[in-house]
């Protein structure tokens, strides 16, 4: 339980998801406690008399008991199907993330979130009602969805290090949230027309552009970096460092203000070339903070 960051997920790990095996590896290798791994009768969680389910299992459990990985095999993962499950599960009191499949092509993640309402009438108590945030990873091709699916790591710790289920839980609804918004390479929030970044972005002259000699130059910059300015003042890591990285990615690099200088202000601006010394162009207002640390 030492994982602090997220895992790195290929496509490779996700087509080898083909059993309650496989995905309890994938689970304990996200750092979930997987010792209370169990199969879990139907009628112990009262879904015993329907014929969707196939089979049920608990793949992880915090060791105080508030956060659990279930897994359920259905006949077909339909949303009627899906409710019910959720409806079922949501009645407890852990938190649950569950993993949904009919024969594994298609793997269906939801995280149960439990909604507090105040019933209308003379009483007016609160009754909860479980409602299910859901993704979905084809197994064959999950490309679009690895950034999220790899989100689903146990980080979150307490202030002593170990591992917290409550804020493990926290962080997954954050992931779920943000899973509406992915895309393979992006997570757009309504900014950009989806159309515009997956396909009409393809055809613009700096998409097509190869960026191959732009990454050689900044490798060469970087490549020891720490022992060349490591120690150094501000201006000489602003002349050895950051202007040359600038002039490498292809901008003109106009000093803001003088080195040391505290002032709330950017410390360069960076235009086009071809706009530098006209008239100013569109530009990037950027920070070097690195050489004060």
């Amino acid at each position: 339980m030492a994982i602090k960051f997220d895992i790195d997920l290929t496509p490779e790990d996700v087509a080898q998801l083909t059993s309650a095996d496989a995905l309890a590896a994938l689970v304990q290798r996200m750092g979930y406690d997987t010792g209370k791994r169990a199969v879990v009768p139907a009628q112990a969680v009262g879904l015993d008399g329907n014929s969707d389910i196939q089979h049920i299992e608990l793949l992880s459990e915090d060791a105080e008991g508030f956060l659990r990985i279930v897994f359920v095999r259905m006949r077909s993962v339909t949303a009627k199907s899906r409710n019910l499950v959720v409806r079922t599960f949501g009645r407890q009191t852990q938190d649950y993330l569950l993993i949904l499949t009919s024969d594994f092509e298609a793997l269906e993640f939801v995280l149960i979130e439990k909604l507090r309402q105040q019933r209308k009438g003379p009483v007016g108590d609160v009754i909860t009602t479980p409602q299910a945030k859901v993704f979905v990873v084809p197994r064959r091709w999950p490309q679009a969805m690895l950034r999220i699916l790899r989100r689903l790591t146990f980080t979150a710790c307490d202030e002593a290090g170990m591992p917290d289920a409550i804020l493990q839980y926290s962080k997954l609804m954050s992931v779920f949230d943000a899973a509406h918004y992915s895309g393979e390479y992006f997570q757009n929030r309504a900014l950009f027309a989806d159309h515009f970044l997956r396909t009409r972005l393809r055809v613009d002259p700096a998409w097509i552009e190869s960026p191959n000699s732009a990454f050689a130059k900044v490798s060469q910059l970087m490549r020891r970096a720490r022992d060349r300015v490591g120690g150094k003042d501000e201006a000489a890591i602003r002349r050895e460092l950051f202007e040359p990285l600038f002039g490498a990615l292809g901008f003109a690099a106009q000093a803001g203000k003088k080195s040391n200088d505290a002032a709330p202000t950017a410390d360069y601006r960076l235009t086009s070339p071809r706009g530098a010394g006209t008239h100013g162009g569109s530009g990037i207002c950027v920070g070097a903070v690195a050489g004060r640390a």
